[in-house]
C-alpha cells in the first residue's frame, strides 16, 4: 500500500486568533450589559447600579480570557 507522509498542521494565524478574540471580549461585554439591563428591569428597581456592576464584571472576564487566549498563542 501507499504509505503517506502525515499531514503538517498548519500553525493558527496569529493574526486570526487575536482578531477573533476581540469580537469574542464585545460579545462577553455585550452580554454583561444585557444582563445587568435585564436583572435591574426585573428585580430590582431601575438606578441601583446592577448594570454596571455586571458590566464591569463581564470587561473582566474577557480581559482574563483574552490574557489566557494569548499565553496559549505565545507557548505554541
Amino acid at each position: 500500500m501507499l504509505n503517506k507522509p502525515p499531514k503538517k498542521k498548519r500553525p493558527h494565524n496569529k493574526l486570526l486568533v487575536l482578531t477573533a478574540a476581540s469580537f469574542q471580549m464585545g460579545v462577553t461585554i455585550y452580554l454583561g450589559a444585557y444582563l445587568g439591563d435585564y436583572l435591574e428591569s426585573t428585580y430590582l428597581r431601575p438606578g441601583t447600579h446592577i448594570k454596571t456592576i455586571c458590566v464591569v464584571l463581564s470587561v473582566f472576564i474577557s480581559l482574563y480570557m483574552l490574557i489566557k487566549q494569548t499565553k496559549k498563542l505565545h507557548h505554541d
